[in-house]
């Protein structure tokens, strides 16, 4: 089988999906979707059992360009090394968002996952400091799973060719999806497969504190997997129908957000500097 050719590193609660759902509808590539391959990130501990990577792309057609988006890379120290080996000519996309930002919507996503049980945003910073906490599942390190300017530095120097990198950010991505859509197309020379009209996807809903939850209660009080299963769709459903796009008021917790300002203060500087190198 061919080689991937480009992969997506993160980060994670950047729009990376919303991009994964965007180019496999309107260019001929091929990127497996739900599944995160995360082959490369040898380093951390993956859930996934132990497959052939080329399995992932079995479905994929003759004629598609292969992509592979995976958001553990970015923080992993030997991703990008590891896929280079792989794929010399490999190009990336790293999409950066405000660090503060992505913490509350990274902590919403864990516990949809049932990785966090902690449904205070605050709660929870506080407990992902602590070592033992940490240990049990890396994703819990919100603190370096947030910052994604230093670990965007450190992941393109682990590359030779700077020329295959795509730095895009999350605000401007949102606002015209279509824009950076096809500049993305562009740099991956991929081929359209239908016109791209106007384009307005959500990246996740953000769900309100009900459907928290009932996720938590899931995943905490039934073992069996296919229950499971069926009331994790029940209450997806429920998110879906009902639309509930309700902040968590801990979310407006000023306090908390000024403390988070102070302990990413170098980091916003790292995506600025970023940010303002690329203009």
């Amino acid at each position: 089988m061919k080689k991937v050719s480009y992969f997506i590193v993160g980060a994670p609660k950047c729009a990376t999906s919303t991009l994964r759902t965007l180019l496999n509808e309107y260019y001929l590539t091929f990127l497996p979707s739900p599944i995160e391959p995360n082959f490369f990130c040898t380093d951390l501990s993956n859930p996934k059992k132990k497959i052939s990577y080329h399995n992932y792309y079995k479905n994929s057609k003759k004629d598609d360009v292969l992509g592979d988006k995976s958001t553990w890379y970015l923080s992993s120290k030997v991703a990008g090394k590891n896929i280079i080996k792989y794929n010399k000519k490999a190009k990336f996309i790293i999409i950066l968002r405000n660090p503060i930002d992505m913490y509350f919507s990274l902590h919403k996503q864990l516990i949809r996952n049932g990785v966090e049980d902690e449904l205070n945003p605050e709660k929870a910073w506080y407990k992902s400091l602590h070592k033992k906490r940490v240990k049990k599942n890396f994703l819990l390190d919100y603190s370096n799973m947030c910052k994604i300017g230093t670990q965007s530095n450190l992941f393109i120097k682990s590359i030779k060719n700077k020329n295959n990198f795509m730095i895009i950010f999350f605000e401007e991505f949102i606002k015209n999806q279509k824009k950076i859509l096809l500049e993305v197309g562009e740099f991956l020379k991929l081929k359209k497969i239908k016109k791209i009209e106007h384009i307005n996807l959500n990246e996740n809903m953000s769900p309100n504190i009900f459907y928290l939850k009932n996720n938590l209660f899931i995943f905490k009080h039934f073992k069996n997997t296919f229950i499971k299963k069926i009331l994790l769709k029940i209450n997806n459903i429920f998110l879906l129908f009902f639309k509930p796009n309700i902040e968590n008021k801990n979310n407006k917790n000023l306090f908390f957000k000024k403390k988070l300002q102070k302990h990413f203060k170098n980091e916003i500087k790292v995506i600025n500097k970023i940010r303002n190198s690329l203009n």
